[in-house]
């Protein structure tokens, strides 16, 4: 997620595709405060591997943590890979 001016921090929650084509509820994966050099927030975790894809939704909030806005990103998940979701950065 790209920093802009009014933003102070930002929500990360992901939801997965099961092989069957329904989706879980969305769960909170953290929140970032502070964005990189590049401008831009991270947050990383370790995904199950029994899904195929992944949808990560990022909140926007200002300093009175009003909501400012949101952004979604969707990616195949490897079926054999594991690892992290959310890297990289959603732009």
């Amino acid at each position: 997620m790209n920093h802009y001016p009014t933003m102070d921090y930002v929500k990360f929650y992901v939801k997965y595709k099961t092989k069957f084509g329904s989706w879980t509820s969305y769960s909170y994966k953290g929140s970032d405060y502070t964005p990189y050099t590049s401008g831009d927030y991270y947050k990383s975790w370790t995904h199950p591997t029994v899904y195929t894809r992944m949808m990560v939704m990022v909140k926007a909030y200002d300093s009175n943590g009003h909501w400012l806005g949101s952004d979604y990103h969707t990616s195949g998940i490897n079926p054999g890979g594991g690892g992290g979701g959310g890297d990289p950065p959603i732009e």
